[in-house]
């Protein structure tokens, strides 16, 4: 793959806006998918499906030109067979609520499963009363085939697994699974938000009665989602909405539903996000999802490698790359995740997520408050590895637990404050679910704490090596506490105005892991 072309296609690249590894929560977008995004405003903006004029008819056709570009990307013969949706979110919602299930029907997920996938079983259980039983991922969150197969029986009506996992990176033998599943009758719905951008997938090979995505993972516009589904089981499945649409004729007593995909589409759609949808298919075709696949693989090892001896850095899941896909978790001695999330973005401008990922029992369930993450993509480059890396490193020796005594003379006037501290006086972990705006004080006081202890750090010269490694980007640097041009060799001094990158970080909440005995939170 030839990475320089592909970074050319992104103006967030080529803005020079930073280094960017948290595609594992929404990728960047290239020019193509933009321009059918703007395309759309600006030349055909109608609905589709409704209108006759030549305007709709446009909208119209575009839409069924994207469900025959997910059929061939996706290797499967009924572009109806595609329903759109405003996320994944929206998909795992429309499939759990949409299969018919009553009291006592099982249903088994993994124990890794991200929130989307967990939370609305909690639901039907408390309201419908099914049952809920967890097959058990090994110590390193790989998945465990044996665990699995002794939570199978003929009570068990549908099987949800995530694909790849937005933590670990850990892949789940989907057509295994569910040829099991198959035997006991079960139908097979699959989170595929993380293993879609990343590897090559045949839906047909496959074996899941339901697949969901999300688009905006893969290039594509933000708000969109898809879930595939077999004819015979979505033709059985209830729509999660109801209305303009949806239906194909309906009186005061009583209405016919629309034939599938329509059904599921409730109201006035995303043109302009399905166009893209279709734009960002093309431009990942274009490239080929085996080389996806290896490059991912290739940085993931640059990573590990590079990681492998600091001190008390660890990482969350396995260590072996090929098992990890595009995702590293980590957390270092003595640090936040959410610490470790800003000092990266403010010290050498890398863009990491952190906090429990809406992954919550998975967390909980072994003791850990949350994790920083960095995932790749398809526009990063080893030297942008090599920029995070030597951060991190660099941060593990300065502020972690292990090299405190070491580097005591240099920093032993320094207080590094918890970030999320701030006025509510708690942790971000004791937060709720994972936005941010409830601890929005907190955070700018963290913020404001960090910046104090960053600025004493420059005239100790302790960040003076993060700022050498930017360099090797050809990149001039923009000091981001000082708000000063600097090179590597100078010691750069007071002056300037400070950053404020304002990034969203995730709230790590709380919650417990739940078996089929669990109470909804």
């Amino acid at each position: 793959m030839d990475v320089d072309s592909v970074r050319a296609d992104f103006p967030t690249i080529r803005k020079g806006k930073g280094i960017y590894l948290d595609s594992a929560c929404q990728s960047l977008r290239p020019d193509s998918v933009i321009r059918a995004i703007t395309e759309y405003y600006e030349d055909y903006p109608a609905c589709g499906g409704r209108s006759v004029h030549s305007m709709a008819t446009r909208v119209s056709i575009a839409i069924d030109e994207t469900r025959e570009t997910l059929a061939r990307f996706f290797h499967t013969k009924d572009p109806d067979c595609y329903a759109f949706t405003r996320n994944c979110t929206g998909a795992l919602n429309t499939a759990a609520y949409g299969v018919p299930l009553k009291r006592g029907d099982v249903v088994v997920t993994t124990d890794t499963e991200h929130n989307s996938n967990h939370v609305p079983w909690l639901r039907l259980q408390e309201t419908v009363g099914i049952r809920r039983r967890m097959t058990k991922s090994r110590a390193d969150g790989t998945f465990d085939l044996e665990s699995f197969h002794r939570c199978m029986d003929h009570d068990v009506k549908v099987v949800s697994v995530q694909h790849a996992g937005n933590v670990t990176g850990c892949t789940v033998p989907v057509k295994a699974v569910a040829e099991i599943a198959h035997d006991y009758g079960a139908i097979v719905i699959v989170d595929g938000a993380q293993a879609a951008p990343h590897m090559p997938i045949d839906l047909e090979d496959l074996g899941a009665d339901v697949y969901c995505m999300s688009v905006h993972k893969m290039l594509g516009p933000s708000g969109m989602g898809v879930m595939y589904g077999r004819r015979e089981v979505l033709e059985r499945m209830r729509p999660l909405e109801l209305g303009g649409g949806t239906v194909g004729l309906a009186t005061y007593d009583s209405v016919n539903l629309a034939p599938i995909p329509d059904r599921f589409e409730a109201g006035l759609q995303d043109y302009a996000g399905i166009i893209g949808t279709k734009a960002a298919l093309e431009y990942l075709s274009k490239i080929g999802m085996d080389e996806v696949e290896r490059w991912d693989l290739m940085l993931m090892e640059r990573i590990c490698s590079s990681l492998e001896d600091v001190r008390g850095l660890h990482v969350v899941g396995p260590e072996e790359p090929r098992l990890r896909g595009g995702v590293f978790s980590f957390n270092i001695d003595g640090l936040g995740a959410h610490d470790i999330g800003m000092m990266l973005d403010s010290m050498a401008g890398v863009m990491i997520r952190s906090g429990m990922h809406c992954a919550h029992p998975f967390y909980v369930s072994r003791g850990i408050d949350g994790s920083a993450r960095a995932s790749t993509y398809i526009y990063n480059t080893p030297e942008e590895i090599d920029v995070f890396t030597d951060a991190v490193r660099h941060i593990a020796e300065t502020f972690g637990n292990r090299s405190r005594q070491r580097d005591r003379g240099r920093t032993a006037e320094l207080e590094l404050p918890a970030v999320g501290r701030g006025s509510l006086g708690r942790p971000v972990a004791a937060g709720y679910g994972d936005d941010m705006s409830g601890h929005r004080q907190d955070m700018i006081i963290g913020r404001q704490q960090l910046h104090s202890a960053q600025c004493q750090l420059v005239r100790l010269r302790v960040l003076e090596p993060i700022q050498d490694v930017r360099h090797r980007l050809g990149e001039p640097v923009h000091h981001p506490v000082l708000g000063i041009v600097v090179d590597g060799a100078q010691n750069p001094g007071d002056g300037g105005e400070q950053r404020d990158p304002a990034h969203a970080h995730d709230d790590a909440g709380e919650g417990e892991l739940d078996h089929a005995d669990t109470q909804t939170p």
